[in-house]
């Protein structure tokens, strides 16, 4: 069994933010998306886990080269965007010897690796989809199974008939899949997984099968939404304030904070509540950060306020 990480996005949603950092490496305070990411794949024990990387792939690089997992891990570069199954096809010749995960790098879930697992050796599916409930049919494309768990119906969001109600399963961003999806994958553009390949297996009622998971399961791929993941997560622990941290006299914390080594705080500075400052970012004396992430090496001007916002 072996392991991709899908993390080859240009991070549209996440603009202007993603202009000097991939999604990928957007910390979610101690780990970044593509740590939590490998860590989850990491579970499968695989003997190989690949990446594929487009949008400022040199960071993805240098990131992964400083990650030390025992076991071996391959950056699959893409010159052009391939899409979600395009960058799969590209990373072909690492994965066609056996089954394999394929997990988003924008989402954060634990994932019942053995039932999926089990479910697609049982059906010979040629993939397998971890499925949820369906929070929102409009914002997330809507799935409906039968009972041998074969997807019957599967929408995109904005697709044709969609009536906000198809369905009450959504994908997570997280399969199974066997070596003969690489059959349906055309080569050498980019190629969209679920509208041309997961939904014509659909139409034919074959090959796509769904399990579903009742695991936690968290999309961070907008701004609104990774902002929300690391508030809520402030709010569940306790404030970390790591040595190494230049607080200059007169600033205040108020919890709860996630301070990282390296972050220099200017004097009469105020951080909190809800503030997570990471390493090389400067707050200016005077400013104020509070329900706001400061992203690595970001900085504040003087007096300024950041509220409710990603800097």
């Amino acid at each position: 069994m072996n392991a991709m990480i899908l993390a080859a996005g240009l991070g549209t949603r996440l603009l202007p933010h993603t202009l000097k950092r991939p999604k990928p490496l957007f910390p979610v305070l101690e780990r970044d998306l593509l740590r939590i990411a490998v860590e989850t794949v990491l579970k499968l024990n695989p003997h190989k886990i690949v990446i594929n990387a487009h949008h400022l792939a040199p960071m993805i690089e240098e990131r992964v080269a400083k990650m030390d997992y025992g076991v071996e891990i391959i950056v699959s570069r893409e010159t052009e965007i391939l899409g979600t199954a395009g960058g799969i096809k590209n990373a072909q010749r690492w994965l066609d010897s056996d089954n394999f995960a394929v997990l988003n790098s924008d989402v954060i879930m634990e994932p019942d690796w053995a039932n999926l697992m089990a479910a697609h050796e049982k059906s010979g599916a040629v993939a397998t989809l971890a499925l949820r409930k369906n929070p929102d049919p409009v914002k997330y494309g809507p799935l409906a199974v039968n009972g041998q768990g074969l997807i019957t119906r599967y929408l995109s969001a904005t697709g044709p008939g969609h009536d906000g109600s198809a369905g009450l399963l959504m994908f997570t961003g997280c399969s199974i899949l066997s070596p003969s999806i690489f059959q349906g994958i055309p080569a050498g553009r980019a190629v969209d997984i679920s509208k041309e390949v997961y939904m014509p297996m659909t139409m034919m009622g074959e090959g796509l099968y769904g399990v579903a998971m009742e695991t936690p399961w968290t999309d961070v791929g907008t701004a609104q939404d990774y902002h929300k993941t690391v508030m809520g997560l402030l709010d569940r622990r306790e404030s970390s304030r790591d040595a190494g941290i230049n607080m200059e006299p007169g600033a205040r914390i108020i919890p709860p904070v996630y301070l990282e080594p390296g972050a220099q705080i200017g004097a009469n500075a105020i951080i909190g509540p809800s503030a997570a400052i990471h390493a090389g970012a400067v707050i200016g004396d005077g400013a104020q950060v509070k329900n706001s992430v400061v992203l690595p090496g970001s900085s504040l001007p003087s007096g300024a306020v950041a509220d409710g916002v990603i800097v």
